[in-house]
């Protein structure tokens, strides 16, 4: 058996699979949240509220399986993020998502006025690198 475990901008998503890749018949559990957002161009998540709803949905499809039966566990999350930690682990920053743009100046981007005229960005997660740049510099 394996589970899929999906971190996404809005919930989270797990699912039991069975050894011949089937879903197993009530074993899916879905968390959903939502960003915060700021108005100078924050996309947020909270790391803590993140971790606990991974939690939550791995317990709520681990219980149809024996554990000898699991052989992985497969995880995918959200585009691109950014999370700051210190020493111990322990995260230090919210988790800055792809879509946060307030270092779109820092990082010598053109304002979204001016992407409307020239086109899209190069990437979206560029502000946010930015961003860690400024903060920890």
């Amino acid at each position: 058996m394996v589970i899929a475990l999906d971190l996404g901008s809005s919930s989270v998503r797990a699912t039991l699979y069975d050894a011949r890749g089937r879903a197993v018949d009530g074993r899916f559990h879905q968390v959903p949240y939502a960003p915060v957002t700021t108005r100078d161009g924050g996309v947020e998540h909270d790391p803590t509220r993140l971790l606990g709803a991974a939690a939550t949905c791995l317990d709520a499809v681990v219980r149809a399986a024996r554990h000898e039966d699991l052989r992985a566990v497969a995880v995918t999350s959200f585009w691109h993020g950014l999370i700051g930690f210190d020493t111990a682990h322990r995260p230090v920053t919210p988790v800055f998502m792809w879509a946060d743009s307030r270092s779109t100046r820092e990082a010598g981007l053109p304002s979204s006025a001016g992407w409307r005229a020239s086109g899209p960005p190069t990437s979206a997660a560029w502000p946010a690198g930015a961003r860690s740049a400024s903060i920890w510099s």
